[in-house]
């Protein structure tokens, strides 16, 4: 009802909406649970219902919104778990108290991302009626001219290029593949793996035919031994020869992992109060955003990209970059969420005035709310130490040992040998398990992105005039 406002101050005219960090995560937590929880899993063993059962979270519900902190411990000690089995596997591990330093930890992570990245289709959304992403040229503009592709798997100076540019007159335009000639080099050159280079050392090949690169070194694609069974170089070489019958079992898995470290990494990014990677993040989920129908966040996610993109001007886009956390402890690394800060003061301050009994006068509530925060942690810290007695709390405290919860989980689960590619595998509670971060509607994420775009453009007129 704000646009209605009889006033500029009724209308909140002049004032910058700035999403928050709390609730986005809330609902995206929210989306995990509704994707890999299902009732009927209880004994499907690796599923969430299994593992929360299996763990003891009894306090772990699929409404996020009532049990935040105990579905976010949840999700975190099945990361964590899921990670070390990962790791296991891929250093042929059995036991954690194993010693295999055939890889470095940078190795072993690096692996990890490769093997479980979620590919996104944001070239299809910034260009919906081309069949082939449009990377510009050595000039970086777009105009009506002819351009010519780049079959070079890693042209580093775009993969399209006007044909004034690289002084190609349409006669001289191949019919086949034609390669710039740095990449043309290259392939010449050893055409096989990331490289590039002839090491001289074991090799794999990628169990799609279709695949670029065909050959790989073992040491650049972070392994010792040729797996069994089938290897695959990425997760798109994967999809694009997925056998008749998948393994729904390992994508359930694979793609649990992808969301959980994905809240991981979130949460790191305030704690940190990595400004630039929160709003990276904010583009990234911009996709998800759109397939899951949360139009609300659609928005506030195109506010804030343009915004610190040059909408706005650049104090207030180094604002919200910059100033989206609070530490209210003190310390590096302890960040958290403004949301989150407000809804914990806010707690704070019901409880204070609980505890001040029934008799409440606008002193009262006035005088409580200057003593919520760290002024009244401090004067009742002091005065427990004088009195010995301790105010009253209503935060709950985890009793789980995240260490040994961890080890529990690893123990079970590593007999399982969940992360082998066994095609025809699947839950019975997700028979037809399918994850993508792909967009489902690329045209029409682009045009809602346009109009909110053009919205803006004339906002920025009226405020002007």
């Amino acid at each position: 009802m704000m646009h209605i406002g009889a006033t500029p101050s009724d209308r909140l005219e002049g004032l910058e909406p700035a999403a928050q960090e709390f609730h986005k995560r809330m609902l995206l937590l929210q989306d995990v649970v509704d994707m890999f929880f299902c009732g009927s899993g209880l004994t499907d063993k690796g599923t969430l219902c299994h593992l929360k059962n299996l763990l003891g979270f009894r306090n772990v519900t699929k409404d996020v919104g009532t049990a935040f902190n105990h579905v976010s411990e949840f999700l975190y000690v099945v990361t964590v778990g899921y990670t070390v089995l990962l790791a296991m596997d891929l250093l042929n591990m059995k036991d954690l108290d194993e010693a295999n330093v055939s890889l470095t930890l940078d190795d072993v992570t690096d692996t990890i991302v490769h093997k479980i990245w979620m590919e996104t289709n944001y070239d299809a959304v910034i260009n919906p009626d081309s069949d082939q992403p449009y990377d510009y040229c050595y000039c970086k503009e777009e105009n009506e001219e002819d351009m010519i592709e780049c079959s070079g798997p890693r042209c580093r100076c775009g993969k399209w290029f006007h044909l004034t540019c690289i002084q190609m007159t349409q006669d001289e335009v191949p019919d086949g593949d034609w390669f710039r000639n740095d990449c043309e080099t290259l392939r010449s050159l050893y055409p096989f793996c990331i490289c590039y280079t002839d090491l001289g050392t074991a090799m794999i090949a990628c169990d799609n035919p279709e695949c670029e690169r065909e050959w790989y070194h073992l040491s650049c694609v972070g392994i010792t031994d040729v797996p069994s069974g089938r290897w695959y170089c990425c997760v798109e070489c994967e999809k694009k020869h997925t056998p008749e019958n998948p393994d729904r079992l390992r994508d359930y898995i694979l793609s649990l992992l992808f969301h959980g470290l994905l809240d991981l990494t979130r949460k790191d990014c305030v704690r940190e109060n990595d400004g630039p990677m929160i709003i990276q993040f904010w583009k990234y989920d911009l996709v998800p955003f759109h397939n899951r129908n949360h139009s609300k966040y659609v928005i506030l996610a195109h506010r804030l990209i343009a915004g610190v993109s040059g909408w706005l001007p650049r104090r207030l886009a180094e604002d919200l970059t910059w100033n989206r956390t609070v530490n209210l402890a003190g310390g590096p690394g302890r960040n958290i969420e403004m949301d989150l800060a407000v809804e914990l003061l806010n707690n704070e301050f019901k409880q204070s005035l609980s505890d001040a009994g029934g008799n409440i006068t606008e002193e009262t509530v006035a005088r409580h709310s200057q003593l919520v925060g760290y002024l009244g942690r401090t004067i009742d810290k002091i005065y427990g130490n004088i009195t010995g007695l301790v105010a009253s709390s209503d935060v709950k405290t985890s009793k789980v040992d995240i260490k040994e919860t961890v080890f529990t989980m690893i123990n079970i689960m590593k007999k399982e040998n969940v992360f082998a590619s066994i095609p025809g595998r699947k839950f019975r509670s997700f028979p037809e398990f399918n994850c993508s971060m792909v967009s489902k509607n690329p045209k029409r994420l682009h045009q809602k992105l346009k109009e909110l775009s053009k919205k803006l453009d004339r906002l920025r007129r009226i405020v002007s005039s």
